[in-house]
């Protein structure tokens, strides 16, 4: 199956044609009416920073019983999605981040759409979708399933002005670290500063593979400026997730959020595969 998945990669669009298309004229609308049906709104961010959020799927705990997520799990998924385009809005308020891979199995292609308050860690209304094709979409180049995204949040994200995103910064990990419980603790340093970022990623998982209802839920805890603050909740379980790792940290182009996109792993028809959770929050002034 690896080899299948080598030959499909390089029919994929490059990611600048992605930029091109949504960031100098509007999307083509006519073949919104055939894609329309097979892409649908998905919440794949947490809830308010420091919130108590209401569990995304309520776990019976007559049924399921809470485990600590395995950090081997997180770390190193076989697979991992392509980032198809990603960046801030231009006033650093909302960021996007559009993904895609292909299944293991049949080589179904998929794209996840993701605009996010950063200051609510929230998806905005609508701003949240996937698609959902089936077997007969095989061979669908993935460009047409991006495109459909695009297309559906065009008028969302010109008016959030992420048509383009801004790349904003990628932030320096200096350390990171994990405990047998699955605690995953990173150090990120501000460019040009001395100020750090600590970040503590908390989870843990409930149900179990063999009997297929797996899910798992975690929480960020950012120290900023020595000031502890709370992202997601680990009341939030999110199905068919093995368990969370923090990836990468972005700064807004003027320097006042942050984006740190967290790997979520969950499992394939051969393996694991790496999706994306967005996560974001505000820098307290100094």
């Amino acid at each position: 199956m690896w080899q299948i998945f080598k030959a499909i990669l390089p029919s994929l669009s490059p990611a600048l044609v992605l930029t091109v298309l949504a960031g100098c004229s509007q999307p083509e609308s006519t073949s919104l009416q055939s894609l329309t049906s097979r892409v649908v709104s998905t919440s794949t961010s947490s809830g308010s920073i420091a919130a108590t959020t209401v569990p995304e799927h309520s776990a019976p705990a007559s049924s399921l019983v809470a485990t600590n997520a395995h950090p081997s799990l997180v770390v190193s998924p076989t697979f991992h999605t392509s980032e198809r385009m990603a960046g801030f809005s231009a006033d650093g308020s909302h960021f996007m981040y559009l993904e895609s891979s292909r299944d293991t199995g049949a080589g179904i292609p998929k794209s996840t759409l993701q605009v996010v308050n950063i200051a609510a860690n929230h998806c905005v209304q609508d701003g949240c979708k996937q698609t959902q094709y089936g077997e007969a979409d095989a061979g669908l180049e993935m460009a047409v399933a991006e495109n459909s995204l695009l297309q559906l949040t065009w008028n969302l994200r010109q008016a959030l002005q992420l048509t383009p995103p801004a790349p904003g910064t990628k932030l320096a990990i200096v350390s990171r670290s994990h405990t047998p419980d699955g605690t995953e603790t990173v150090t990120a340093r501000l460019n040009n500063s001395n100020q750090v970022l600590k970040l503590r990623l908390r989870q843990q998982q409930l149900g179990s593979m063999d009997q297929g209802n797996i899910r798992a839920a975690m929480q960020l805890e950012v120290n900023d400026n020595g000031q502890w603050r709370s992202l997601d909740s680990l009341n939030h379980y999110r199905e068919w997730v093995l368990g969370y790792s923090i990836r990468e940290l972005r700064l807004s182009p003027d320097g006042e959020t942050v984006v740190v996109l967290v790997t979520a792993t969950k499992p394939t028809f051969e393996g694991t595969l790496g999706t994306t959770l967005v996560q974001g929050f505000e820098l307290k002034p100094q």
